[in-house]
């Protein structure tokens, strides 16, 4: 064909295939970058990908770029490199499967630890996060826990049984 009907923005035109013009409903011929920019998509600066193509019954076709690949007058865009993120996301991705994690689950040494919170919690021991469940002692001076800095806790609570005492050294 030598004209495409075209729409940008809600802004209808023609572009001359023979010319690589677009003409108006003015019948004023602009640049397609013109024409862009006249329909309020200056931003995009991809006339290619903002200007679309108006099918013969009036419903909205591919992006000008793909009609023009379509028809032969134009070559594919050539497939780009990814850039220095994407590449990076992908190294992540291919880790996550290597090591059988998965986006959005935790790791499984958290969900171990998540186990053996509930279970000590199921069996009448400390609650896990809250001070008062936890008795620091060890050397280490005032108030607060010593956990980190070579201190100790005791899961005992009165009359649990349970005896165990565990030291978080360096």
């Amino acid at each position: 064909p030598s004209e495409i009907p075209i729409v940008c923005n809600g802004v209808l035109g023609t572009f001359m295939v023979a010319s690589g013009v677009v003409r108006t409903q003015a019948g004023k011929s602009i640049s397609p970058s013109e024409f862009e920019r006249l329909a309020g998509k200056a931003a995009s600066k991809k006339w290619k990908v903002t200007l679309r193509v108006i099918r013969a019954n009036g419903q909205l076709g591919p992006t000008l770029g793909e009609h023009l690949v379509e028809l032969g007058l134009e070559e594919p865009a050539a497939p780009r490199a990814p850039s220095h993120l994407a590449q990076a996301i992908a190294n992540l991705d291919a880790l996550r499967r290597r090591h059988g994690l998965a986006r959005g689950r935790p790791p499984p040494a958290v969900a171990a630890v998540a186990a053996a919170k509930a279970a000590v919690a199921a069996v009448g021991g400390a609650s896990f996060g809250s001070e008062e469940a936890t008795e620091p002692s060890g050397s280490g001076g005032g108030g607060g826990s010593n956990l980190g800095r070579g201190g100790s806790f005791s899961t005992a609570t009165p009359g649990s049984g349970l005896a165990r005492a565990g030291h978080h050294g360096r």
